[in-house]
């Protein structure tokens, strides 16, 4: 979004990731040593997507992994505890050491502090990477500051040159982020994993890395001596691994105890010369089912609040696949699971949840939960969406564009995911040469190897995006179309279409108010294991 996320938005995606986690809050202390003697806070920062940098550098960056992260740096007291000395040069005695800052803090240092708390604890600590550092520190804002863009509310978050320019100051003692962190900005500068490097690597924007070689190591949000051009969300630093100033500090991460033991599946890669035959394509299905903690890749979930009115949903694994045609083809990556409508929404369903049946080929009893509804605006269907998450607390939503082929190729390269010739268009699609009257029952041609049915001919597919003329990729991990506009994508064709374009690349577009007897939707459903995704 333009703006960014919101507060309550950002504190949402917070309890909800460690609901995920099985954690009774999103704050937590954990033990640096093995008597539990000494304690550190943390805050849970769940995954997010986010604009890294600034104006027109900016880069859309993607972390796939929640992480606790230090509600504060890390104190004299704590790095004492553990490490036996303190090299801070405004060391404090007492009380107050467990009040301020570890400073005069080595590279070197930060890593071994993170070593011994590991190994002490059983925990996996470590620093945070400067991706994970700039998304911890914006909480969701694209300003300057996280309070803004004005260098006169600086003083509000940051202990900086502006107002402090002597010594360190008291951690927590000015507001903090969105997400809760306090003093991101000002303070001490806050090494960071990664090693320097004058700019970033534009290929890889999820989960990014420094290079594996390079001079002197990333710092990152100024201190108490910086210029307030120097406190941006955005600035970079860097120092030499021994060097440790009295500028400079240190936070920790911890990577959350249930991602330790537990390995991700790999995502379905399509990209080779033939993509991934139906067996790959089932067995990453069940390993990302398995992953979730669900016992199988197909599942019903209901979509009223009686719980009377269920769909039926097939999980799509994440993927990387051919997107486009093969004269222009662009590798799309798609990191999170989805649940995926088997069928596209039934007129009895959309009955169920809007009170209304507005389908120009209307059924009545059974009938109805056997065809397709059609005559629904974009508006409508992202109201149906709405409506049923809702009804059931879980997420649904429509299908973003890059999903919609990922899920209609299903491993494909193919025009059709049952080949290229056109003539075969028709087992697998209600269309022009078979069906110039009407709708038709759901499910009355062939799947392809997720199990999906539908995804062309029968009616068009609304998807999540606006209209995006010329189809060039600027984003290839998770992309989205245009932030907003009254013109719609959609997707897979109709009855009265020629089988020709019931293919993985055909696109048409509508506006948002438009609803024809040829235009319906598919119902996707943020996967329950990855909910606040």
């Amino acid at each position: 979004m333009p703006g960014g996320a919101d507060t309550g938005t950002v504190v949402a995606a917070q309890k909800a990731w460690a609901n995920y986690l099985g954690e009774k809050s999103h704050e937590k202390t954990f033990p640096l040593d093995k008597q539990g003697s000494v304690n550190i806070e943390m805050i849970l920062i769940p995954p997010g997507k986010y604009y890294r940098g600034e104006g027109k550098d900016a880069v859309i960056i993607t972390l796939t992994e929640p992480l606790w992260v230090g509600k504060y740096e890390v104190t004299q007291h704590q790095y004492e505890s553990l490490m036996g000395e303190d090299p801070s040069h405004f060391k404090r005695e007492g009380k107050d050491a467990a009040f301020h800052p570890a400073e005069c803090m080595s590279h070197i240092g930060a890593v071994k502090f993170c070593e011994i708390a590991s190994t002490g604890t059983g925990g996996e600590f470590r620093l945070l990477s400067e991706a994970e550092w700039e998304y911890a520190c914006r909480a969701g804002t694209r300003t300057r500051f996280y309070n803004g863009d004005s260098d006169d509310k600086l003083g509000e978050i940051a202990q900086y040159g502006g107002n402090n320019h002597t010594i360190t100051g008291r951690i927590g003692s000015k507001a903090p982020n969105a997400f809760g962190l306090y003093d991101m900005i000002g303070n001490v500068w806050e090494w960071c994993l990664d090693l320097w490097t004058p700019s970033y690597d534009m290929k890889t924007t999820t989960d990014p890395m420094g290079p594996e070689t390079g001079q002197g190591f990333m710092t990152r949000g100024a201190s108490w001596s910086s210029f307030a051009g120097n406190c941006r969300s955005a600035h970079r630093g860097r120092d030499a691994e021994t060097y440790g100033g009295s500028h400079l500090g240190f936070r920790i991460a911890r990577v959350p105890s249930g991602l330790i033991d537990r390995e991700k599946p790999p995502i379905l890669d399509c990209t080779g010369p033939a993509g991934a035959d139906a067996q790959t394509v089932a067995a990453s299905q069940k390993a990302w089912a398995k992953y979730l903690g669900v016992t199988s890749h197909q599942k019903v979930f209901p979509i009223d609040k009686a719980g009377k009115v269920t769909v039926e949903m097939l999980l799509l694994p994440p993927g990387k696949y051919w997107r486009g045609d093969e004269k222009n083809p662009v590798t799309i990556t798609l990191t999170q699971p989805l649940w995926v409508g088997k069928y596209e929404v039934t007129q009895q369903q959309y009955e169920a949840v809007m009170g209304r049946n507005p389908s120009h080929f209307r059924k009545e009893g059974t009938d109805a939960a056997l065809y397709p509804i059609e005559k629904v605006s974009h508006l409508s269907a992202v109201k149906f969406c709405k409506t049923a998450s809702e009804n059931t607390g879980a997420v649904f939503r429509l299908l973003w564009e890059a999903e919609w082929e990922h899920a209609y190729r299903a491993g494909t390269r193919t025009r059709y995911y049952n080949g290229d010739a056109d003539d075969k268009a028709v087992d697998i699609a209600q269309c022009n040469e078979n069906n110039f009257v009407s709708t038709a029952k759901v499910g009355s041609k062939a799947p392809n190897a997720f199990g999906i049915h539908d995804m062309g001919g029968n009616v068009a597919e609304w998807c999540a995006d606006a209209w995006k003329k010329g189809f060039v990729e600027t984003q290839t991990t998770d992309p989205r179309g245009p932030d907003g506009g009254a013109i719609r994508v959609n997707r897979g064709n109709a009855w009265d279409s020629y089988g020709r374009t019931c293919n993985a690349t055909a696109r048409s577009l509508s506006t948002e108010a438009y609803a024809g007897s040829q235009i319906g939707f598919r119902l996707a459903r943020i996967a329950t294991g990855d909910s606040p995704r």
